[in-house]
């Protein structure tokens, strides 16, 4: 009975306690491991610091590049202070380097003795056919003696499909694909019997993409053979809008007829996915023969030929909206002088003449001669890019007054502008030494081609916390957006850079615009506090809770200990009076029993 009085007195007593930890233990007591929780969340965003960081790397050209093909990058490093810095070697570190391959660097030890002091870094990158499309990140590691001194931020290098003829319709028809050959002999009024001849083709490549391991091979007519050699020439890889040239010395045998001979010409390549391209074309070569012309026979020509055998229009492409010189020449192929020429050019809609007629007059080209006529025509501005056809009507007459007609078509490649407008650059309310703030930049799509692969940075003589550089993807025509860049001004004084604006037009050719901007960084500006001249308040003593808690626990053990003693006494008096009552009770009923005896 009395362990379990005492049991009651422990439990109130630590339930005391416990309310008391309870209600005291907010109030400025702090809790172990709160600091360590705060370090893992400092660690986590505590940034990379590199070993040297006054380094100013930038990209001196376009980062765009196509499956199947070679790029060559050039970054240019620059020091920003007074310092010295060494560096022996220059790698690239890609995040996804499936299908790239580089070469280049540095060949021999780079030192940066002051500010302004600078290098260019070539590297040639290579992708595979398959290389995934995309923008690929990757970053510029410096280092000397094989340790890293510098890393770079991160650059972005687009990587586009690799677009070859045949896949206009696939692709929406944006694509400019367009394979031709022309060809010149010697001597120019036709070849002789024997040797001293000579053929030459000029293979032109007007499509979007290289011809690889062009080959070219010619189909010669009886008679006439090359002198001491193959009919094939192989001319390696043509890129898009170049020209190669194969010539042929000939050997025309005696007893071949004096006529006009059909060579065939076969030009065969590669396309990036390794399949074979192929293109024909026949060319009609007058020959002053010591045989007789043949009455009958696929060799035979039996009307006067005149035929389109060249054309220039100034470039590699005429530009939609604007006047070109198209200078065409004309080849009577026949052994018979033509007359009263009359040639109509039709632009089908989209070449109309600039202050003249579509038609003009040729009074005579002799037989085996050539004859040249320059009009200006201008390209619609609404023309879709393509290649265009211009076609080409001619009728003539020989010298008995007998008419003939022939017809020819040429291809025009036209290309859209590209009018990306870039607006003023919105300065930052304040710009403060060590603080970080912005500015930003409206532009437009004002051409009626889509933008593509737009990406934007901005660099300067500022820090920054990450990079500022965006990509924007395909811009549509008409379409608005706007860029916000960040900087952290290093001193007070100006400070300027430049947004650079990256993109592509829908043949692929990467065009690059960029936009100065300047402004002024002032230091931070110290504000003075009103209340630091009025004396400062009596500081209240903290209260002593550490004492108070252990007063309240030693009163509440007294209190308990002075209950417990009351109880126990208590239960032993009325023990004491049970005793005594019994005994009494005892006595009377012996005192009876006495009595009765």
């Amino acid at each position: 009975m009395r362990t379990s009085y005492f049991r009651k007195g422990i439990s109130a007593l630590l339930a005391v306690m416990i309310v008391a930890v309870a209600l005291f233990a907010p109030l400025g007591l702090g809790v172990a491991g709160s600091g360590t929780q705060a370090s893992k969340i400092a660690d986590k965003y505590t940034a990379y610091a590199d070993e040297y960081m006054w380094l100013s790397v930038r990209s001196t050209g376009g980062l765009t590049t196509m499956q199947s093909s070679t790029k060559e990058i050039v970054l240019s490093v620059t020091n920003t202070r007074d310092g010295n810095f060494t560096f022996d070697e220059a790698v690239l570190e890609f995040e996804d380097k499936a299908g790239i391959t580089y070469k280049g660097g540095v060949s021999a030890e780079t030192n940066f003795k002051s500010s302004g002091d600078s290098v260019e870094v070539r590297f040639e990158i290579t992708t595979s056919r398959f290389c995934e499309t995309g923008m690929k990140d990757f970053r510029l590691v410096l280092k000397n003696d094989g340790e890293t001194v510098y890393t770079s931020r991160y650059f972005a290098l687009s990587i586009t499909e690799n677009v070859v003829p045949g896949d206009e319709e696939e692709h929406g028809g944006v694509y400019i694909n367009t394979v031709d050959v022309f060809h010149a002999i010697y001597p120019e009024s036709g070849l002789v019997t024997g040797s001293g001849n000579t053929v030459s083709f000029q293979v032109f490549n007007g499509s979007s993409t290289a011809l690889r391991s062009a080959k070219i091979e010619l189909t010669l007519p009886s008679g006439i053979a090359i002198d001491n050699g193959s009919p094939e020439r192989y001319l390696g890889n043509i890129s898009s809008g170049d020209t190669a040239t194969a010539t042929f010395n000939i050997v025309v045998e005696e007893g071949v007829a004096d006529k006009n001979h059909v060579i065939g010409v076969k030009v065969t390549g590669l396309d990036s996915k390794k399949e074979e391209v192929a293109f024909d074309k026949n060319f009609y070569v007058p020959v002053d023969g010591d045989g007789v012309i043949e009455e009958d026979g696929p060799d035979s020509v039996h009307t006067p030929i005149l035929m389109v055998s060249n054309y220039n229009y100034g470039g590699g492409s005429v530009l939609a909206g604007s006047a070109f010189p198209l200078e065409i020449s004309f080849l009577n192929t026949s052994k018979v002088n033509l007359y009263n020429i009359k040639v109509v050019v039709d632009g089908n809609g989209v070449f109309v003449p600039v202050n003249s007629s579509n038609a003009f007059y040729i009074e005579q080209v002799g037989a085996g001669e050539t004859s040249t006529h320059t009009l200006t025509l201008s390209a619609s501005g609404d023309a879709k890019q393509d290649a265009l056809p211009i076609s080409v009507s001619m009728s003539y007459e020989n010298k008995n007054g007998e008419t003939f007609s022939a017809d020819d078509t040429i291809s025009i490649p036209v290309v859209q502008e590209l009018r990306l407008f870039i607006d003023n650059i919105v300065p930052p309310y304040e710009a403060y030494v060590g603080m970080e703030t912005s500015a930003s930049v409206d532009f437009y799509n004002m051409g009626k081609n889509t933008i593509s692969n737009l990406r934007v940075t901005a660099e300067g003589n500022f820090d920054v916390f990450q990079s500022n550089s965006k990509y924007f993807g395909n811009m549509q025509s008409g379409a608005k957006d706007d860029y916000r860049f960040t900087m952290i001004p290093r001193e007070v004084g100006p400070v300027s850079g430049v947004v650079i604006f990256t993109y592509e037009d829908m043949a692929g050719v990467q065009h690059s615009e960029q936009v100065d901007f300047s402004f002024e960084a002032i230091e931070m500006p110290v504000f003075e506090d009103p209340w630091a001249d009025m004396e400062p308040e009596p500081v209240k003593e903290a209260i002593p809770w550490g004492l108070i808690i252990g007063i309240v626990v030693f009163v509440a053990l007294v209190i308990g200990a002075i209950v417990t003693r009351k109880i126990l006494k208590k239960k032993k008096e009325k023990a004491l009076e049970l005793e005594d009552a019994l005994f009494e009770i005892d006595e009377k009923d012996d005192e009876g029993e006495k009595e009765s005896k």
